[in-house]
């Protein structure tokens, strides 16, 4: 350890020396006194020598710094290289750097130099003089004393201030070039520019400039094939493309000259041939709103020289489908009279064809007589024969013929009513109530209705439930859900006779619900405007005694309805939006999308006069049940 420890001080390791020298110094065996008083004087040697060791690395420090300084960075690498290994990252007294510090920082510059100048001379060997400006201002940075760099930045700036002036000048001349329409000329002085000289205005130019020539050559190229093979149409607007590219092209100036008299011509043309088109569309609207589609079709099925509006094609396909209908309206008829005779059946198949066909063309006079002499030969028949018509062939009748039709009673004995299509005020002036605004609805379907509120004992029938007293059985059925009543109708469809029969029920809507209860009329009730005449055909709150009563004791509505007033609140299909008047559609209105309550109408026992107005509508949870909440069903067509 005493060999070690001084082998360490003469290689200025004196952290290393100091440990041993310490370790044995504390040693407390006595054989070991001669030791501990050699750590003593080791331990005053060794800070003796460590502080002339630090004064001299300090001096060398010193000495390299002042050769950074001259740019002699190899003298200061060797200076420093003269310092002790173990000394490299010492702290030394009145240096601001440790010498390992010093040396990493001149030996990069020295190397950047060395770099520096190889490169230099292989670019001057190679005349890649563009970039090298750069590269000597940065070695210049590093070896200022060089007297050999600083000439040859001289002679670059030099260089690079001609070239500037160059590559100005050939921009300027591009400039002109394509005030000049002259794009391979523009594209010519460009080239001349170094790349890296190259500002965003000079490259704007060139794609500019690119792009109108390559516009200009195919231009050309497609006039010369049009002029090749003589196609002329649309061949002036190209030319004046290309004199816009090319303004002094004597050639194209000629060609336009030559061909603006004779595009007027084709102009003149045009708005001649759109003009008959116009016209011919215009007398064939006239032609179709007066029934006449087969001549209308004649006036606008031709080729036209020119393109059709939308509207006009629209017009030519409406004509089409209705031509097409008419044949085959024509059809049937011809097929179904072949006999000499047209039998109910047959009417039933044609009558609502001709309804159809009267809605695409409803002026046709043919047509209408055709469907005029149906209903007149259906109306021929006992009113009980016609009654047991499908459903759409009675919508197509006359509404003052429909509601003559007698009664229909399905297999539970539930007597229900055709309603036939028509048009009414939904809704009143009455704020606050979700009454408003009062809008025009039209029911486009014909449907039954059943002519009484569903009773106990109906309800039992299908749904093989309740067991109730023998007076409750004819009362309307109540504290059902809507859920509950929507599920009576699906079960009422699917009894074998109803099905056998085609019979579909549901809910009616709500617009179907005040089409039935108004029936025909426009005022607060069925039967007029007096509230002291409800009592004739309403159970309310002052004559029922607070009780439901059987129904059809009152009398109908107009229609032949019962119970539309009071006595029973009925649910109706659609949900409830007490804003919904105010967006809703005009026609065959199905109620919101969905909601949280589902419309009831008509008032109750329970209620005041005011509230069994044909106009009252509220919203009740569908899951509810109410001793005063029920309803009728609606017989549809399957799908309505």
């Amino acid at each position: 350890m005493q060999s070690d420890a001084e082998s360490n001080l003469e290689a200025s390791d004196f952290d290393a020396a100091r440990e041993l020298a310490e370790s044995l110094g504390k040693d407390a065996d006595p054989r070991f006194q001669t030791q501990a008083a050699w750590s003593k004087q080791f331990l005053d040697h060794l800070e003796t020598r460590r502080a002339d060791q630090l004064s001299r690395v300090s001096s060398l420090i010193s000495e390299a710094i002042r050769h950074e300084a001259a740019y002699d960075y190899a003298s200061a690498i060797t200076t420093l290289n003269q310092i002790p290994k173990p000394l490299f990252d010492a702290t030394v007294p009145n240096q601001a750097e440790s010498p390992s510090n010093v040396l990493r920082r001149v030996e990069l510059k020295h190397e950047e130099c060395r770099t520096l100048e190889k490169s230099i001379r292989q670019a001057i060997a190679s005349k890649q003089l563009n970039e090298l400006l750069v590269k000597v201002d940065r070695f210049l940075e590093l070896r200022p004393d060089r007297k050999d760099v600083q000439k040859l930045r001289l002679q670059l700036v030099d260089r690079q201030a001609k070239r500037s002036e160059m590559f100005k000048e050939a921009f300027a001349a591009a400039q002109v070039a394509m005030q000049a329409c002259d794009y391979d000329s523009v594209l010519t002085h460009l080239g001349r520019i170094d790349r890296s000289y190259l500002k965003a205005p000079m490259r704007r130019l060139a794609e500019d400039a690119r792009s109108k020539r390559d516009r200009r050559n195919s231009l050309q190229k497609s006039i010369e094939e049009r002029l090749r093979i003589k196609n002329y149409a649309g061949l002036l607007d190209q030319v004046q493309q290309l004199l816009e590219l090319s303004p002094y092209n004597t050639a194209m100036t000629e060609l336009r000259d030559q061909l603006i008299p004779r595009e007027q011509q084709l102009r003149e043309r045009e708005e001649n041939t759109i003009r008959q088109r116009d016209e011919a569309f215009t007398e064939a609207r006239r032609l179709l709103s007066a029934g006449s589609a087969s001549a209308a079709l004649q006036l606008v099925n031709r080729d036209w020289a020119t393109q059709l509006t939308e509207p006009q094609k629209q017009l030519e396909d409406e004509l089409r489908t209705i031509i097409a209908a008419e044949a085959e309206l024509a059809r049937l008829y011809n097929f179904a009279k072949a006999d000499g005779v047209i039998e109910l059946r047959e009417i039933a198949f044609l009558l609502p064809r001709s309804e159809e066909y009267l809605k695409l063309n409803p002026n046709h006079s043919g047509i209408r007589r055709l469907r005029d002499s149906l209903v007149a030969q259906v109306l021929c028949y006992p009113r009980h024969v016609v009654a047991q018509l499908p459903l759409r062939l009675i919508a197509s009748l006359p509404a003052t013929e429909i509601l003559q039709l007698p009664l229909v009673t399905n297999s539970i004995g539930m007597v229900l009513k055709i309603i036939p299509p028509g048009t009414f005020t939904m809704g009143t002036t009455f704020q606050g109530a979700g009454e408003t605004p009062p809008h025009q609805v039209t029911i486009t379907q014909a449907f039954y209705l059943s002519v009484y509120a569903v009773t106990h004992e109906q309800y039992a029938r299908v749904m093989e439930e309740l067991s109730l007293h023998p007076n409750a059985l004819t009362c309307p059925l109540e504290c059902v859900s809507w859920e509950e009543a929507a599920g009576f109708c699906r079960t009422l469809s699917q009894l074998t006779a109803e099905k056998a029969a085609g019979r579909v029920y549901r809910l009616p809507t709500e617009a179907e619900w005040e089409y039935a209860c108004r029936a025909g009329t426009t005022t607060n009730f069925s039967f007029g405007n007096a509230v002291n005449q409800l009592g004739d055909y309403a159970w309310y709150a002052e004559n029922s005694g607070e009780t439901m009563h059987p129904v059809g004791q009152k009398e109908p509505n107009p229609w032949g309805l019962y119970d539309m007033h009071g006595n029973a609140w009925e649910w109706c299909q659609d949900w409830y939006d007490q804003d919904y008047y105010r967006t809703s559609p005009t026609v065959d209105p199905q109620g919101p999308p969905q909601g949280a309550y589902r419309v009831c109408r008509g008032g109750s026992w329970t209620v005041d006069a005011w509230t069994c107005r044909s106009a009252r509508r509220y919203g009740c949870v569908p899951s509810s049940r109410s001793r005063d909440l029920g309803f009728r069903v609606a017989l549809v067509l399957p799908g309505q």
